[in-house]
Protein backbone atom coordinates (compact mmCIF):
# COMPACT_ATOMS: atom_id res chain seq x y z
CA UNK A 1 0.00 0.00 0.00
CA UNK A 2 1.34 3.41 -0.93
CA UNK A 3 1.09 6.57 1.11
CA UNK A 4 -1.44 8.15 -1.25
CA UNK A 5 -3.71 5.09 -1.19
CA UNK A 6 -3.54 4.96 2.62
CA UNK A 7 -4.49 8.64 2.78
CA UNK A 8 -7.33 7.99 0.33
CA UNK A 9 -8.64 5.11 2.49
CA UNK A 10 -8.61 7.36 5.55
CA UNK A 11 -10.36 10.12 3.62
CA UNK A 12 -13.06 7.69 2.46
CA UNK A 13 -13.47 6.33 5.99
CA UNK A 14 -14.01 9.84 7.31
CA UNK A 15 -16.51 10.83 4.64
CA UNK A 16 -18.49 7.60 4.35
CA UNK A 17 -18.83 7.34 8.13
CA UNK A 18 -20.41 10.81 8.15
CA UNK A 19 -23.19 9.84 5.74
CA UNK A 20 -25.03 7.49 8.15
CA UNK A 21 -24.41 9.98 10.96
CA UNK A 22 -26.22 12.69 8.97
CA UNK A 23 -29.18 10.44 8.25
CA UNK A 24 -29.53 8.61 11.59
CA UNK A 25 -28.83 11.63 13.81
CA UNK A 26 -32.40 11.85 15.15
CA UNK A 27 -33.08 8.13 15.03
CA UNK A 28 -30.23 6.07 16.46
CA UNK A 29 -27.65 7.06 19.05
CA UNK A 30 -25.69 3.86 18.39
CA UNK A 31 -25.26 4.59 14.67
CA UNK A 32 -24.18 8.14 15.47
CA UNK A 33 -21.60 6.95 18.02
CA UNK A 34 -20.17 4.27 15.72
CA UNK A 35 -20.03 6.68 12.78
CA UNK A 36 -18.39 9.39 14.88
CA UNK A 37 -15.85 6.88 16.19
CA UNK A 38 -14.94 5.74 12.68
CA UNK A 39 -14.74 9.36 11.52
CA UNK A 40 -12.45 10.39 14.39
CA UNK A 41 -10.31 7.26 13.94
CA UNK A 42 -9.92 7.96 10.23
CA UNK A 43 -8.94 11.54 11.04
CA UNK A 44 -6.25 10.41 13.52
CA UNK A 45 -4.93 7.72 11.16
CA UNK A 46 -4.68 10.27 8.36
CA UNK A 47 -2.81 12.69 10.62
CA UNK A 48 -0.41 9.92 11.73
CA UNK A 49 0.27 8.94 8.11
CA UNK A 50 0.98 12.56 7.21
CA UNK A 51 3.36 12.94 10.14
CA UNK A 52 5.25 9.64 10.11
CA UNK A 53 5.11 8.28 6.57
CA UNK A 54 7.44 10.42 4.50
CA UNK A 55 6.49 11.43 1.00
CA UNK A 56 9.31 10.90 -1.45
CA UNK A 57 8.07 13.66 -3.79
CA UNK A 58 7.69 16.35 -1.11
CA UNK A 59 10.36 17.88 1.12
CA UNK A 60 10.28 16.94 4.80
CA UNK A 61 7.61 18.71 6.82
CA UNK A 62 9.25 21.12 9.21
CA UNK A 63 6.13 22.36 10.99
CA UNK A 64 4.28 19.37 12.40
CA UNK A 65 1.51 21.54 13.90
CA UNK A 66 0.50 22.65 10.41
CA UNK A 67 0.33 18.99 9.44
CA UNK A 68 -1.84 18.13 12.42
CA UNK A 69 -4.37 20.91 11.87
CA UNK A 70 -4.20 22.20 8.29
CA UNK A 71 -7.09 24.61 8.74
CA UNK A 72 -7.21 28.41 8.65
CA UNK A 73 -6.51 30.28 11.87
CA UNK A 74 -10.01 31.77 11.95
CA UNK A 75 -11.30 28.22 12.50
CA UNK A 76 -8.63 26.96 14.89
CA UNK A 77 -8.53 29.91 17.30
CA UNK A 78 -12.25 29.93 18.27
CA UNK A 79 -12.16 26.15 18.75
CA UNK A 80 -9.10 26.40 20.98
CA UNK A 81 -10.64 29.33 22.89
CA UNK A 82 -13.72 27.19 23.54
CA UNK A 83 -11.54 24.31 24.79
CA UNK A 84 -9.56 26.69 27.00
CA UNK A 85 -12.72 28.25 28.50
CA UNK A 86 -14.13 24.79 29.17
CA UNK A 87 -10.83 23.73 30.71
CA UNK A 88 -10.98 26.70 33.10
CA UNK A 89 -14.43 25.67 34.26
CA UNK A 90 -13.23 22.08 34.73
CA UNK A 91 -10.31 23.19 36.87
CA UNK A 92 -12.61 25.26 39.11
CA UNK A 93 -15.26 22.55 39.36
CA UNK A 94 -16.63 21.12 42.62
CA UNK A 95 -16.89 17.69 40.99
CA UNK A 96 -13.52 17.08 39.34
CA UNK A 97 -14.10 13.49 38.22
CA UNK A 98 -17.36 14.29 36.43
CA UNK A 99 -15.92 17.50 35.00
CA UNK A 100 -12.84 15.82 33.53
CA UNK A 101 -14.97 12.99 32.20
CA UNK A 102 -17.28 15.49 30.51
CA UNK A 103 -14.35 17.53 29.24
CA UNK A 104 -12.73 14.61 27.42
CA UNK A 105 -15.95 12.77 26.60
CA UNK A 106 -17.89 15.74 25.23
CA UNK A 107 -15.78 18.84 24.62
CA UNK A 108 -12.60 17.31 23.23
CA UNK A 109 -14.55 14.66 21.32
CA UNK A 110 -16.76 17.36 19.81
CA UNK A 111 -13.84 19.53 18.75
CA UNK A 112 -11.98 16.57 17.20
CA UNK A 113 -15.18 15.52 15.41
CA UNK A 114 -15.56 19.08 14.14
CA UNK A 115 -12.06 19.02 12.64
CA UNK A 116 -12.66 15.52 11.24
CA UNK A 117 -15.83 16.75 9.53
CA UNK A 118 -13.89 19.67 8.06
CA UNK A 119 -11.32 17.17 6.82
CA UNK A 120 -13.90 14.83 5.30
CA UNK A 121 -16.15 17.39 3.63
CA UNK A 122 -13.66 19.26 1.50
CA UNK A 123 -15.64 19.89 -1.69
CA UNK A 124 -19.11 21.03 -2.71
CA UNK A 125 -20.24 17.60 -3.94
CA UNK A 126 -19.55 15.94 -0.59
CA UNK A 127 -21.26 18.75 1.28
CA UNK A 128 -24.33 18.47 -0.95
CA UNK A 129 -24.59 14.71 -0.35
CA UNK A 130 -24.24 15.17 3.41
CA UNK A 131 -26.84 17.94 3.53
CA UNK A 132 -29.19 15.98 1.26
CA UNK A 133 -29.13 13.03 3.65
CA UNK A 134 -29.73 15.37 6.59
CA UNK A 135 -32.73 16.95 4.84
CA UNK A 136 -34.10 13.52 3.84
CA UNK A 137 -33.85 12.43 7.46
CA UNK A 138 -35.61 15.62 8.56
CA UNK A 139 -38.44 14.86 6.11
CA UNK A 140 -38.89 11.37 7.58
CA UNK A 141 -38.79 12.72 11.12
CA UNK A 142 -41.33 15.42 10.23
CA UNK A 143 -43.60 12.82 8.67
CA UNK A 144 -43.32 10.78 11.88
CA UNK A 145 -44.37 13.85 13.87
CA UNK A 146 -47.35 14.48 11.58
CA UNK A 147 -48.33 10.82 11.89
CA UNK A 148 -48.17 11.07 15.68
CA UNK A 149 -50.28 14.20 15.67
CA UNK A 150 -53.13 12.60 13.74
CA UNK A 151 -53.00 8.97 14.88
CA UNK A 152 -51.72 9.52 18.46
CA UNK A 153 -49.06 6.79 18.15
CA UNK A 154 -45.61 6.33 16.66
CA UNK A 155 -45.29 5.35 13.03
CA UNK A 156 -42.85 2.46 13.31
CA UNK A 157 -43.13 1.07 16.84
CA UNK A 158 -46.81 1.98 17.31
CA UNK A 159 -46.21 3.24 20.87
CA UNK A 160 -48.82 5.60 22.28
CA UNK A 161 -47.95 9.28 22.68
CA UNK A 162 -46.99 10.39 26.19
CA UNK A 163 -46.27 13.92 27.50
CA UNK A 164 -49.91 15.05 27.51
CA UNK A 165 -50.44 14.48 23.81
CA UNK A 166 -47.36 16.39 22.66
CA UNK A 167 -45.63 15.01 19.58
CA UNK A 168 -42.14 13.58 20.17
CA UNK A 169 -41.22 12.10 16.78
CA UNK A 170 -38.41 9.59 17.22
CA UNK A 171 -37.06 11.54 20.21
CA UNK A 172 -37.64 10.89 23.89
CA UNK A 173 -39.10 14.32 24.66
CA UNK A 174 -41.12 16.88 22.68
CA UNK A 175 -38.53 19.61 23.29
CA UNK A 176 -35.83 17.45 21.66
CA UNK A 177 -38.09 17.02 18.65
CA UNK A 178 -38.70 20.76 18.43
CA UNK A 179 -34.99 21.55 18.72
CA UNK A 180 -34.16 19.13 15.91
CA UNK A 181 -36.88 20.56 13.63
CA UNK A 182 -35.66 24.08 14.35
CA UNK A 183 -32.09 23.11 13.48
CA UNK A 184 -33.23 21.33 10.31
CA UNK A 185 -35.34 24.31 9.25
CA UNK A 186 -32.43 26.72 9.52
Amino acid sequence: MTRSSALQWCDHAIYFSLLPVAFFLPISTAVVEVGATICISGFFFKRMILLWWPDKNQPAVKNSLATLLPFPKFIIFPALAFVFATLLSVICSQFPYLSWKGFFGKTVEGIVLFFAILEGVRDRKRLNWLLSLFVLSAVFVSFDGIWQHFFKQELIFQKAITYEGRVTGPFGHPNDFGSYLLTAAV
